[in-house]
């Protein structure tokens, strides 16, 4: 499988475009991640994209000054009200999440290419 990853225009312009050649991608067998904003999440659920076993979608979390919060600083994964459509809440410790494994330079993205 060849993997593709695309990111989104923010505000979404013409989501169908996207949705389309996304699922181009996947049903020629491709591993195709979608890189959206948070904002977007639910709105994706209403795809067919999310019942694609080859679908990654990497929901972006914009969190600036990331290293100022200190070692105690704790990310809440939440719902968007109390006890409506998730089981609870998820609570990561910001410094566990900054695992060197997990991290991405910003130099490795200076070959990227932009597709419109």
């Amino acid at each position: 499988m060849v993997p593709i990853k695309v990111f989104l225009p923010w505000p979404p312009t013409t989501p169908m475009d996207w949705e389309v050649m996304v699922q181009d991608c996947l049903e020629a067998g491709w591993l195709c991640t979608l890189d959206l904003d948070h904002q977007q999440a639910e709105g994706l659920l209403e795809s067919a994209l999310v019942e694609f076993h080859n679908f990654i979608p990497m929901i972006s979390v914009k969190l600036p000054y990331i290293r100022q919060f200190g070692y105690n600083a704790v990310i809440k994964i939440d719902d968007k009200d109390f006890n409506a459509t998730n089981p609870g809440v998820w609570c990561h410790s910001l410094h566990d999440l900054q695992k060197r494994e997990v991290f991405t330079d910003w130099s490795r993205y200076t070959k990227d290419e932009i597709i419109k």
